[in-house]
């Protein structure tokens, strides 16, 4: 990333550079996680707060498209 763009996180004092970094980051400061992946349908008005429960990585299908499609009709209810 560009310096510019480069902050130094509130969690651990450290310098983010990388948007893997900042991802990370983002992840531990906001939900308490740090899997990868790490799926969270997060509000854009407002992202510390999410749509519906984060989760973490799971191979089955139905179950991802179910929370994909949860969080699209909680979003669609605003």
């Amino acid at each position: 990333l560009p310096k510019s763009e480069w902050y130094k996180s509130k969690d651990d004092g450290l310098e983010k550079t990388t948007i893997g970094d900042q991802n990370l980051d983002f992840e531990i400061t906001r939900f308490n996680g740090n899997a990868q992946p790490y799926y969270c349908l997060v509000d854009p008005s407002n992202d510390s707060k999410t749509l519906v429960k984060p989760r973490a990585y799971n191979e089955n299908i139905e179950e991802f498209i179910k929370f994909l499609e949860d969080g699209k009709a909680k979003f669609n209810k605003k």
